[in-house]
């Protein structure tokens, strides 16, 4: 914090020697604790994203093995009569047709679909956590906020009903008195308000899952990483937070899938005319037939082949023979060219997105540090107040004096809160943009 960061056409002002050696002795609690909490929580958000992610890598895993197996029962029941015979009465016949097909097929454009819905699964998974972790910092803040925002307004009541209490042991008029009574309804009012304030931040932290959150690792609270330091955007791979490279980024990936994509789909133009030949070959006898084929279908391998059995059938034979679909239109010229463009289009957009990245980054980072190097400040503040309130109070300073002492801390209290959330706010935006991520049995880079 007390260096250079380099930024194109800006770089981050040093602070003082003085202040920078100052800041390194803040304590980071308790906002230290509320990062732990944070990445350790899991709201019902995550939990559907998560799932969704694992269907998308399953989806992945079939289109890669290219298996399929596919068995079909058609049974039925019919009741027959030549009516042009009067002496046929008619009779019940039952037909049954059963089928287990076993197919093969690499098809790289489904591969590549996959490929691509895993990817969006995962963009959407780690844009939750990121969304989650900003709300649950900012909620955990909030609930801070209102303990303080209660606790002075319990307080308030308790100094208005003495001075009820008083007042009325002192024999003071009926005027007094009832403006002493007014002013304690009205404390009383934000007692209640206050109440209900925190009763919100209660429930809205639950609802993120902090209510029954364990730290996301025991040793974010323990050792020399306690200070505030520790919570700046240069320290946050301490904290279990991955930044991936430019090309590691999700929208890299996702454009990289689009890339593939569009190959496959450039390649596969060809066959947009010769949209299947396959050779085929089949036997028959006693009701079952083996039929089997190898195929090449819009330009996908496919090889398959299906076991049926047909009851009340004799017949004995078999068959092989070769076969071709071809379609020509108007418009196969076109496809072609459009297909070719595409493919040069998403190239352009994938290198376009690596240039635009790191200046992103890098402005990201620079927003950051500098809502951070705020937040610093002002906890040195609140840190130099404190400082001054206890010594005022050790040394039995005038009551106006301690009094004035105590509304500064407290207002630093609240400085040194919203410095946070607006960090917090900087800091998840930065996470964004560089696409950081946690939890490494979920969130895997493929």
């Amino acid at each position: 914090m007390a260096g250079v960061v380099p930024v194109i056409g800006h770089a981050q002002v040093p602070l003082p020697s003085a202040i920078a050696t100052a800041l390194d002795s803040i304590a980071a609690e308790p906002y230290f604790t509320d990062v732990a909490l944070a990445l350790g929580a899991t709201s019902d958000a995550v939990n559907a994203r998560t799932a969704t992610l694992a269907a998308a890598r399953t989806a992945l895993v079939r289109a890669m093995a290219g298996f399929g197996v596919v068995a079909e029962l058609e049974p039925s029941l019919e009741f027959e009569r030549d009516l042009a015979d009067p002496s046929d009465q008619g009779a019940w016949a039952s037909d049954i047709d059963l089928s287990v097909s076993a197919t093969y097929s690499r098809d790289a454009h489904a591969v590549a679909r996959a490929n691509l819905g895993v990817t969006n699964a995962e963009a959407r998974l780690r844009d939750q956590l990121r969304d989650d972790l900003q709300r649950s910092l900012l909620a955990l803040s909030a609930r801070r906020l209102a303990e303080r925002g209660l606790a002075d307004a319990e307080l308030e009541a308790a100094l208005a009903e003495e001075a009820l209490v008083a007042a009325a042991e002192a024999g003071a008029p009926a005027a007094e008195l009832l403006a002493l009574g007014a002013t304690l309804e009205l404390a009383n009012n934000a007692v209640e308000r206050e109440q209900a304030a925190l009763a919100d931040a209660q429930d809205g932290a639950a609802r993120l899952g902090l209510a029954s959150a364990v730290p996301v690792s025991s040793a974010l609270l323990q050792g020399a990483a306690g200070t505030l330091g520790a919570l700046a955007p240069s320290a946050i791979a301490d904290l279990g937070v991955m930044l991936p490279t430019v090309e590691e980024h999700v929208g890299a990936r996702s454009l990289a899938h689009d890339l593939a994509l569009a190959v496959v789909q450039s390649s596969a133009t060809p066959f947009n005319v010769l949209r299947e030949v396959e050779v085929y070959g089949a036997y028959e006898t006693s009701g079952f037939e083996v039929e089997g084929r190898a195929a090449l279908r819009g330009g996908v391998p496919v090889v398959g082949s299906t076991l049926s059995w047909t009851n009340g059938v004799d017949d004995v034979g078999f068959v092989v023979g070769i076969g071709a679909t071809l379609r020509l239109t108007d418009q196969t010229a076109s496809q072609a060219a459009a297909a070719a463009q595409a493919v040069t289009a998403v190239q352009a957009a994938y290198a376009s997105f690596l240039d635009a990245q790191v200046a992103g980054e890098v402005a990201a980072r620079l927003a950051a540090e500098l809502e951070f190097e705020d937040f610093a400040l002002i906890s040195l503040q609140l840190q130099t107040v404190q400082a001054q309130l206890g010594e005022a109070r050790a040394m039995n300073a005038a009551e106006r004096d301690v009094q004035r002492l105590v509304t500064a801390h407290r207002r630093a209290q609240d400085a040194s809160e919203r410095a946070w959330q607006r960090y917090v706010r900087s800091l998840v935006s930065y996470l964004g943009v560089t696409d950081a991520m946690w939890r490494n049995s979920v969130m895997e880079v493929r």
